[in-house]
């Protein structure tokens, strides 16, 4: 799989949003970084999982907080990055390295 050529490497706002009445409802994950803002349009299924996972990633990684390492910065979006899309697919992952 490609790597991209920028990412958001230092979250400092993840939420999710709701519009609509029950039933109706559509999903949204806003992120911001140090430069950059995304909108993500996820399945109400997406976004359920991703929390989960997420929630349990807090649970499972307790690093010393001594041990943490900052990200690639140089592969930070360029300043004031605006993204919005729509998903079909979602992944969430880990980087073990950036703690140690």
């Amino acid at each position: 799989m490609a790597e991209p050529d920028f990412q958001f490497t230092e979250i400092s706002k993840f939420y999710p949003e709701t519009f609509g009445e029950p039933g109706m409802r559509t999903f949204r994950i806003n992120i911001d970084s140090a430069s950059s803002n995304a909108l993500i349009w996820v399945e109400k299924e997406q976004l359920s999982e991703l929390c989960k996972s997420m929630n349990q990633l807090i649970k499972d990684v307790k690093p010393d907080e001594n041990s943490y390492t900052f990200p690639p910065v140089e592969k930070e979006a360029p300043g004031l990055s605006k993204i919005e899309f729509k998903t079909n697919k979602i992944a969430f992952g880990f980087d073990e390295n950036l703690i140690r």
